[in-house]
């Protein structure tokens, strides 16, 4: 089972990533972020979003570098 703070609305995933929110609907499409459905709510894991941010910084960072 997944609590409230473990869990981010469709809204706030596409703030945090900035990204819009159809983007979000596109990457369920294309299996890279899988959100949970509970009824008719839609909301995505901290921790993928996480792993999302990260991978981007870590591809800036070498960007930069290289």
């Amino acid at each position: 089972m997944i609590d409230e703070k473990s869990a981010v609305a469709v809204v706030g995933c596409a703030e945090m990533l900035d990204i819009h929110v159809t983007t979000l609907y596109r990457w369920e499409k294309q299996n890279y972020l899988i959100p949970i459905r509970i009824g008719t709510k839609v909301r995505y894991r901290k921790s993928d979003i996480e792993k999302l941010l990260s991978n981007r910084t870590d591809k800036k960072k070498k960007k930069k570098i290289g």
